[in-house]
């Protein structure tokens, strides 16, 4: 069961600290070994996921950050507004990777639905070519939305197809079966 309770812009949720804040920007130029792509977005920093082997906790600010990978997660509460600024800017043709360093279907996704928010923006007045990462079954919410993009493709990581090693390497995940079935639905 999950423990909630919020207190002065923070909230707490089984084991991950939720916290708010105006972030500098949401598209960045894509490059490196996600040059593939022309920008990343990614609603949220951090991860309650907090997966043992994730590359994502060393891009953390801080030691006791990348330690506490799991148990912290920022909410980026303007991503809306910054992504409306582009508007001006097509983003149609562009491919975007959604999300390089965090997953886009966090727990508190199913109450704040700022990913559903941003898909919706993407929709009505970019259509770019989207692809979404995530272990989240949550995904599965976003399907009338994913069925009106020309070009997109989302993947469901399933690590291992042993339940006992993906307890061990993603302690804070969803099970094996529930994301298998997540796959199942359209």
């Amino acid at each position: 069961m999950n423990l909630l309770y919020c207190e002065m812009g923070r909230t707490q949720i089984g084991k991950t600290e939720t916290s708010y804040k105006n972030a500098s920007g949401i598209l960045t130029a894509a490059k490196g070994f996600m040059s593939a792509y022309d920008y990343t977005l990614n609603p949220y920093s951090g991860c309650a996921f907090g997966c043992t082997y994730c590359y994502a906790a060393f891009f953390s600010r801080s030691l006791d950050l990348r330690q506490n990978w799991g148990h912290w997660l920022q909410v980026k509460q303007n991503a809306v507004e910054l992504l409306k600024k582009f508007r001006k800017k097509s983003l149609q043709y562009k491919c975007i990777y959604m999300s390089s360093v965090t997953d886009p279907y966090q727990p508190i996704e199913k109450e704040l639905e700022l990913t559903r928010d941003l898909l919706k923006e993407l929709l009505v007045y970019h259509q770019p070519r989207l692809v979404v990462q995530t272990r989240g079954p949550l995904v599965t919410r976003d399907i009338d939305l994913f069925q009106q993009f020309l070009h997109v493709q989302v993947n469901m990581t399933i690590t291992t197809d042993n339940e006992q090693v993906r307890k061990v390497f993603e302690p804070l995940c969803p099970s094996n079966n529930i994301r298998l079935e997540a796959i199942k639905k359209r």
